[in-house]
């Protein structure tokens, strides 16, 4: 193992006493991580619940997760240092120490890897988010929570969006896709229990709200205004698209932080 690789292995070790677990430190919030550790994208994350296929027994599907949450790490620290164009397989498995076949196996291709380093931190940081689902206004509340990701690292989430304007924008394009599933996800949860009104139609609503604040970002890793002013657009185009969609006893428009 590289000796970059060695640091990186001891950050894991750091998180696996700080409970960096998922659905288990939100379980216990006394020991949550700090927001430096939280929202810092070059840690690897150990999340509970990932599995793999043909597992031969827990200490190995934990040296998987392991490995993997090493990859995922290294990607996202390229992506930081030196774009997207930075990112390849051979760099990936010297940063993380571990062989190139290791990592097409974990994690698949170059831009493959790409797509899962960035789901794996943003949905890492969706879980720490205290947000209930039924909360009229849970969306905006989350976005909101990832923007404090944004503020702490911008450059990460800057060369990512870059990635629009490339020959690899389907790259954006499938990281997109996979946010508007979770949105949707939520959408429904919400629509079951009665935040939603019955004829909403979720899966357009996900898509609404994810291409608007994809084309924010995407403004605003070109043309480079203030971050405050980035998620104040968001938050004021998700409170109208979302306002006409709530059931009226749980206040529309009223209900959205504006």
């Amino acid at each position: 193992m590289t000796a970059i690789g060695v640091a990186i292995e001891g950050r894991i070790r750091g998180m696996e006493k700080a409970v960096i677990l998922g659905a288990d430190s939100a379980a216990r919030p006394d020991e949550a991580p700090s927001a430096e550790v939280l929202f810092d994208p070059r840690l690897p994350i150990l999340s509970a619940g990932q599995g793999f296929p043909n597992a031969r027994s827990p200490q190995f599907r934990h040296n998987q997760r392991k490995r993997r949450a090493l990859i995922l790490a290294a990607v996202r620290q390229l992506l930081i240092e030196d774009g997207y164009k930075g990112v390849t397989v051979r760099r990936i498995a010297a940063l993380s120490g571990l062989v190139v076949q290791t990592i097409y196996n974990l994690v698949g291709p170059r831009d493959d890897a790409i797509v899962e380093a960035i789901v794996d931190f943003t949905s890492h940081v969706a879980r720490h988010a205290p947000v209930s689902a039924e909360d009229p206004a849970a969306v905006i509340r989350i976005i909101e929570w990832q923007g404090q990701a944004v503020l702490l690292e911008p450059e990460f989430t800057r060369q990512f969006c870059l990635i629009y304007f490339s020959e690899s924008r389907h790259i954006f394009h499938n990281y997109r896709d996979r946010q508007i599933r979770s949105v949707h996800s939520l959408l429904v949860k919400q629509k079951r229990i009665g935040i939603l009104r019955r004829d909403v139609n979720c899966g357009a609503l996900a898509e609404s709200l994810m291409y608007l604040s994809g084309t924010l970002f995407v403004e605003w890793a070109d043309r480079g205004f203030l971050i405050p002013d980035l998620m104040a657009r968001v938050r004021f185009g998700y409170a109208h698209i979302l306002a006409g969609a709530i059931s009226p006893r749980h206040g529309g428009m009223a209900s959205m932080p504006l």
